[in-house]
């Protein structure tokens, strides 16, 4: 049975500022446990944020299928524009022009692109105009990983001193719930196939969150080991039938999302409430 979230934070903690653009889950700052607030309260009430931005315009330029937003702007009763962008990697001048562009007719600009470069690129254009938003690269994932970590906080009330297992090859999910969990006070322990590690650069920023946080970061040497005292796993297989023993287990469907429709797109109603409530 979940442990239901007792508090959710009305308010903004004292000197935190609205974030301007999220490429990652660090850029949110001290605002990221309000937004693991907002995300565990759509994932308990699936109706909780209804209507919450009607009529805000939610631009979208991407090179892949984006269901999470899609999800997250039904829920919040928000319009969405998209224009696809080339999967073959287009040149920077010309989404540019079309960041601009839909910046322009929109209240905030969400990017689903494969490099995450371009992500970067796309969001300084329109970031001069409107709040943006990064949705997958091959570098971050922070809907996502919001998502996971909004789903865990429901489930186990607290991620506080909680050992969370992701299990798989390193993906831009691995790197946004290292360094959520790291900000979350989590105990973030990854079991990688030989070969598929994190970043080193992004290993360095969660470890040195975790110090400041009261986290920690690790890469186990084997799935045994790795599972010792986890309080949540996230896999993107059935957990080898450890779910009885384990608090909180999310199988990950292919994109990383959990495989529970309930909870799809719950964190990127939670940035789209940050970025523009």
């Amino acid at each position: 049975m979940s442990k239901r979230i007792t508090h959710i934070a009305t308010q903004p903690p004292l000197g935190a500022l609205r974030p301007r653009s999220v490429l990652d889950l660090a850029d949110l700052r001290d605002r990221l446990p309000e937004a693991i607030e907002i995300a565990a309260r759509a994932a308990e009430d699936p109706a909780a944020l209804a209507g919450s931005l009607a009529a805000r315009r939610i631009g979208c330029l991407a090179d892949r299928p984006v269901p999470a937003l899609l999800a997250a702007v039904d829920a919040v009763g928000a319009r969405l524009e998209a224009i696809a962008a080339e999967p073959s990697s287009p040149g920077a001048d010309l989404l540019e022009e079309e960041a601009r562009d839909l910046a322009g007719r929109s209240d905030l600009v969400a990017l689903a692109l494969g490099d995450h470069g371009h992500v970067a690129e796309a969001a300084c254009a329109a970031a001069a105009l409107v709040p943006t938003l990064g949705l997958s690269s091959d570098r971050h994932a922070p809907g996502t990983a919001l998502s996971v970590l909004g789903v865990l906080a429901a489930r186990l009330g607290t991620l506080a001193a909680r050992k969370l297992v992701l299990v798989g090859p390193c993906s831009g999910l691995t790197h946004d719930l290292m360094l959520g969990g790291a900000r979350s006070g989590l105990h973030v322990v990854l079991s990688c196939p030989y070969g598929h590690w994190p970043s080193p650069a992004i290993e360095r920023r969660a470890t040195e969150l975790a110090a400041d946080h009261g986290g920690a970061v690790d890469v186990a040497p084997g799935r045994a080991r790795a599972l010792i005292g986890a309080d949540a796993i996230a896999v993107e297989e059935h957990p080898w039938g450890l779910a009885d023993a384990v608090p909180a287990a999310l199988r990950l469907g292919p994109g990383g999302e959990d495989a529970s429709a309930r909870h799809r797109g719950v964190g990127e109603q939670a940035l789209l409430q940050l970025l523009l409530a």
